[in-house]
């Protein structure tokens, strides 16, 4: 809470904070990129034939999804969650 302060009083800029951050072995951790209307909706279209209980289809898409775009899907009970591949 004090560093928050002290970073609205000083009125420190994105890149001067991560200077100093670094400076203390810290590491401000960057947004994700958003995914593209195109992968949105082929994480759509995997979910929706999951569903459908079209696990054949859901399956293409997943290979689909990591292959072409990077994105690992990991499904759960609520729903699913997505990551990128990292190399």
């Amino acid at each position: 809470f004090e560093l928050n302060r002290l970073i609205n009083v000083l009125g420190l800029s994105s890149d001067r904070l991560a200077r100093w951050m670094a400076v203390l072995g810290l590491q401000a951790k960057s947004p994700e990129p958003a995914l593209s209307d195109e992968v949105e909706s082929v994480l759509k279209a995997r979910w929706a034939a999951r569903q459908a209980r079209d696990f054949g289809e859901a399956d293409r898409l997943r290979v689909l999804l990591l292959t072409t775009y990077g994105i690992i899907v990991e499904d759960g009970k609520d729903g699913y969650r997505w990551k990128r591949a990292t190399s």
